[in-house]
């Protein structure tokens, strides 16, 4: 599988402000072989999430609807780094069959946002993921650095991009 992935990005200068320090990006992208709208409606079913998830994360969906739209909460509990924790996100934008960002509501980052673009191309389409972010504080912070981070989100994508076109059938080009 090729997955390009850029894993060492600061943007947003809003965040900056914010929190005093640049925010780390990360960004990575993946073909399939179907249309937009199917890996959309795939994306907005908050139990996909734990089809998506590496074993070992041990994901459960806790709240959230059976299908997200603006404004929808949801709620996940997973094993990362060691830690169970919980992570509560809400839909803040929503363009049908385009975008779907979530941000953190309640969780261990400081700031966490998820945004999935998808782009039609022949014969498919593009996933496009961004996720900004500001490590956790405390003793979690301390061990988890961003580059750290930006590594367990690019391998948690891969995990993610694989998992999604066996549940598709989607096998996906480059």
């Amino acid at each position: 599988m090729n997955i390009q992935i850029d894993t060492l990005t600061y943007a947003n200068a809003n965040r900056v402000r914010q929190w005093g320090a640049n925010v780390p990006e990360f960004r990575a992208d993946a073909e399939f072989d179907c249309e937009p709208g199917v890996i959309f409606d795939f994306l907005i079913r908050p139990a996909n999430v734990v089809r998506l998830s590496p074993p070992d994360v041990q994901v459960r969906l806790i709240e959230g609807p059976p299908v997200v739209q603006l404004g929808s909460k949801v709620t996940i509990e997973a094993r990362n780094f060691g830690l169970r924790q919980r992570f509560s996100v809400q839909i803040i934008e929503w363009e049908e069959n385009e975008l779907l960002t979530d941000e953190q509501i309640e969780g261990p980052f400081r700031f966490y946002r998820h945004s999935r673009r998808l782009e039609h191309r022949p014969g498919g389409s593009r996933l496009v993921e961004v996720v900004e972010f500001s490590p956790p504080g405390g003793m979690l912070g301390m061990l988890l650095s961003a580059e750290r981070l930006q590594r367990y989100l690019a391998e948690l994508h891969e995990h993610r991009v694989s998992a999604m076109r066996g549940l598709l059938g989607a096998s996906g080009s480059e």
